[in-house]
């Protein structure tokens, strides 16, 4: 009686959990849609009340929703809270990546944490990309067609110094070719904006920009690329 009691809140414990995981990844989604810092530390609210957090998906979503809010601070322009939340980021993401070695999506979250730092100055720069490299070369291992691969390695491209490997007419190339599979990911298309600019291509930048703020007024990061256009 005593083993089937046990058996039963086990079985709940981890309903529990799953569910509240699930709610979790609801809550990351839509705020990483609407940039909404609120609803994203939501999700991180409800992973605490996860008891057991040594799994993979735990760290997994945790490191994303940190990551996805240092981005929001860094389109707004607040460097110090953008490399609090970056460091939170790769501080749960290394977890998981301790647990599942080979995935490629925890590398390329982990990667992207690590641009968005590189991007805060050129001291963060020489800190962190050295890092950055060497998940790059990670992901490349591991499946270098994949999407997350292309996607992080466009980024790359597109913000690194030359010296380091930025080539902005690669990385155009890049996200045309992404964009193309993937014409609704919002993340793509800003990517593919800005590397027009850095083109020369403002006109185009401008008409995507404007095609993303009119599926998604929300979108923070195009708002802000067109407050630049002016």
């Amino acid at each position: 009686m005593i083993f089937r009691l046990s058996l039963i809140i086990s079985l709940v414990a981890s309903v529990c959990v799953a569910g509240n995981l699930q709610q979790a990844g609801s809550l990351y989604e839509q705020g990483t849609r609407n940039y909404n810092i609120t609803t994203l530390k939501s999700a991180l609210s409800l992973l605490t009340e996860i008891e057991s957090g040594q799994e993979f998906d735990f760290y997994l979503l945790q490191g994303k929703c940190y990551a996805r809010i240092q981005l929001v601070y860094k389109i707004k322009d607040n460097v110090s809270s953008s490399e609090t939340y970056g460091k939170k980021s790769l501080e749960a993401l290394e977890k998981a990546i301790d647990i599942a070695p080979n995935s490629i999506e925890v590398w390329a979250a982990h990667s992207i944490a690590l641009q968005n730092l590189t991007g805060l100055g050129t001291a963060y720069g020489m800190k962190y990309g050295p890092m950055l490299s060497q998940g790059m070369n990670q992901l490349k291992k591991l499946d270098p067609d994949h999407f997350c691969t292309r996607f992080v390695d466009g980024v790359w491209k597109l913000r690194a110094p030359l010296m380091f490997g930025g080539d902005r007419k690669k990385a155009l190339e890049t996200f045309s070719t992404l964009h193309k599979s993937y014409p609704d990911d919002e993340d793509v298309s800003l990517n593919l904006a800005v590397a027009y600019i850095e083109n020369n291509l403002e006109s185009k930048a401008r008409i995507l920009v404007a095609s993303v703020l009119g599926t998604n007024p929300n979108n923070l990061w195009a708002a802000k690329l067109t407050e630049e256009f002016d």
